[in-house]
């Protein structure tokens, strides 16, 4: 694993190499899409990439992050925190990727992203940027539901997901715990930072998409400079809303935890005020 793990990282250096000698052509702005794990990044980037200009390139952790592997390796990156290496690898293959697809663009989605705003802004000025947000008992609930049934996630820290900064002090702590604080402080990061990049940024809700999905879809699409059409509309799949599940599976006393430790997430977002609904809605369009 470990050898396959370093050529792969070793093709990834060599494909960035030959993207900085122009080998792949230029690259058009790409869509960084984040979110805190079991967000709605996958059924997002699924449906953004139903555009026939849309290359999907998800995840790609190895590509992002040589150590990404590493027990006690941090997630959370700033922009002092990029290297020209790093510039030259993520820029060549992302040119790569759209040389190879054919597509002019590329869509990369990545939830532990959702802590290296900067970082990935220092190394693409011209991306678009989206943060799917979901309702944090639901998304906490989902984590923990997989960190219970894979052993993987059992023995590592905050469920094998996204280590948050401050993560190191939650490590004696139950792993619901954990994965409340994690929602909380990726969700709320990758929001504050994101607005900092005014119209390069889009912040989409999960439980909008039920009712609103065309409107979204067709949103991000123009907001890329992509044509739509009402047949790629018509195309969109049926978004589904499966936060019924966390008032089904956690106990009260558990969602009082996670209620706790994320209150301030929860209330930015609008979630305890009621301001935000988990049910699917009338459309708008």
């Amino acid at each position: 694993m470990a050898l396959r793990t370093a050529f792969r990282y070793r093709v990834y250096q060599a494909r960035g190499a030959l993207g900085a000698l122009g080998v792949f052509g230029n690259l058009n702005p790409p869509i960084l899409l984040v979110g805190s794990p079991n967000s709605g990044t996958q059924v997002l980037g699924r449906a953004i990439a139903m555009h026939p200009a849309i290359g999907n390139r998800s995840e790609a952790r190895l590509l992002w992050d040589e150590d990404f592997h590493k027990r006690d390796n941090d997630t959370l990156k700033t922009a002092d925190d990029v290297r020209p290496e790093d510039c030259r690898r993520l820029r060549g293959n992302f040119c790569y990727y759209q040389w190879h697809s054919g597509r002019p663009v590329v869509l990369n989605r990545h939830p532990e992203n959702s802590l290296r705003i900067h970082f990935m802004k220092r190394i693409f000025p011209e991306a678009k940027l989206i943060h799917i947000v979901r309702d944090g008992r639901a998304a906490v609930c989902s984590n923990y539901r997989s960190a219970k049934r894979k052993q993987e996630r059992r023995e590592n820290p905050f469920g094998a997901y996204l280590r948050p900064s401050g993560w190191r002090s939650y490590l004696d702590r139950p792993v619901l715990e954990q994965l409340a604080y994690m929602w909380n402080e990726a969700a709320l990061y990758a929001s504050r930072e994101g607005k900092k990049y005014g119209d390069d940024f889009m912040e989409v809700f999960y439980e909008d998409l039920p009712g609103r999905g065309g409107e979204i879809l067709t949103r991000i699409w123009r907001w890329a400079g992509l044509p739509v059409s009402d047949e790629l509309v018509k195309a969109l799949p049926k978004f589904e809303n499966r936060n019924h599940k966390w008032r089904e599976e956690l106990t009260d006393a558990e969602v009082q935890t996670v209620e706790t430790i994320a209150h301030d997430g929860l209330d930015y977002f609008g979630y305890l005020s009621g301001e935000r609904i988990d049910v699917p809605r009338a459309a708008k369009i």
